[in-house]
């Protein structure tokens, strides 16, 4: 499974929003709940997020002096090897790496966040440079496991996407891209907690002044 691509092609910055919200919906889904049809449709979500098996442009459309690089996985050559264990796998990485469950107590204003020097992620990649000629397209050829092409590509677009676009999620804690000021990753997060809201409101309310129907006909 091999991809050839240009890499002075700038990518837009809503399919940088989209890439890092796959791999982010990806740390939290619930694999052991997925259909057949959805382990298929994942596998190559993944492969092709992992910039392997994609087609490369045409030699005729580049510029002279372009650098294209070449990305091969070394572990997995086919989807049929793509196990189901390999994506439970690599799910606990990509947890380690985004959500990590540390021992170390969170240290105030930092919420949740705290550094645990035992849950470090090994990633590496093999790169062989090839230059053909002077106003020749240079080659980059990249090798390395599936997971760790993975890994790669996720830290890269965490590095690439503005720090105050990544938050995590004040009703459920999971990490997501924001779009504007969202607060909550979810619609449905963001409607359980209006219903906490308004119980609490109603709880206060009850308390001061008695009787529940005078804040139900509130407008």
């Amino acid at each position: 499974m091999e991809k050839i691509t240009d890499v002075e092609k700038r990518t837009s910055a809503g399919v940088l929003r989209e890439s890092l919200s796959f791999a982010l919906r990806f740390t939290y889904m619930r694999l052991e709940e997925m259909r057949r049809s959805e382990w298929a449709k994942l596998k190559e979500d993944i492969v092709r997020f992992s910039a392997v098996g994609t087609p490369g442009p045409r030699m005729e459309r580049l510029r002279l002096g372009a650098t294209i690089f070449h990305v091969s996985a070394t572990d997995v050559h086919s989807l049929q090897q793509l196990s189901d264990q390999y994506i439970k796998e690599l799910q606990k990485d990509t947890k380690r790496l985004i959500a990590p469950e540390s021992n170390v107590p969170p240290r105030p204003p930092w919420r949740g966040f705290a550094f645990n020097p035992e849950e470090q992620i090994e990633v590496g990649l093999r790169c062989v440079p090839l230059v053909l000629g002077l106003g020749i397209p240079r080659f980059l050829g990249f090798s390395g496991t599936l997971r760790n092409l993975f890994l790669i590509r996720l830290l890269i677009l965490l590095l690439q996407m503005p720090t105050d676009q990544i938050r995590r999620c004040l009703a459920c804690d999971e990490v997501f891209v924001r779009n504007r000021k969202q607060r909550y990753c979810s619609k449905k997060c963001t409607d359980r907690v209006s219903k906490r809201n308004e119980r609490d409101k109603k709880k206060t309310y009850l308390a001061c002044c008695g009787d529940s129907r005078d804040f139900d006909e509130k407008p």
